[in-house]
């Protein structure tokens, strides 16, 4: 499979950190009947189903259809039709939580681990992070290839990353 768009945007709601909302958007194309296996059965949430909501969750079939999830579903799966070669998967969750502790992390830079899976590459990666202005948060980013755009309006502060071309990689034993 190749990943061909994937968004993650954080956003922090109000100064004191008391609540928090991802958004994750991901569209992935199939290349093999291996990689239709492997998001055949998308698992999100690892737990923490009550905190996530499906927004969006469709596949473009090679012949031009749009198919919906299939009926059967369990809390946090979901098996999705016709993962054949050349089909496109498109999903976009939702998970909210709080309160934020002191210190605590709000956002981690990184290839989603929730639905990252090893060996694919990636076209386009973007990360947003909103913050309230004024917030007590500091921006940390280790081995970064670019730095991030900074947008600040009167009531909040954007920090985006912005990835293309992102080879597959292999996990660290």
């Amino acid at each position: 499979s190749v990943i061909l768009f994937e968004q993650r945007l954080v956003r922090v709601i109000v100064t004191d950190f008391k609540w928090r909302e991802e958004d994750i958007h991901r569209v992935v194309k199939i290349l093999s009947k291996e990689g239709g296996e492997n998001y055949g059965q998308l698992g999100l949430g690892r737990g923490e189903w009550a905190r996530f909501r499906l927004r969006e969750l469709r596949v473009f079939t090679p012949d031009g259809r749009v198919l919906e999830m299939d009926s059967v579903q369990e809390e946090g799966r979901w098996r999705m039709p016709e993962l054949d070669k050349g089909a496109i998967l498109e999903f976009r969750v939702s998970r909210g939580n709080g309160p934020i502790g002191v210190d605590q992390t709000v956002f981690e830079l990184e290839r989603s681990p929730l639905f990252q899976r090893q060996n694919e590459p990636v076209v386009r990666s973007r990360y947003v992070v909103v913050i309230p202005k004024g917030a007590p948060i500091r921006v940390r980013t280790l081995n970064l290839s670019a730095p991030a755009v900074t947008v600040e309006t009167e009531e909040s502060t954007t920090h985006t990353w912005e990835f293309r071309d992102l080879p597959e990689f292999e996990p660290e034993q």
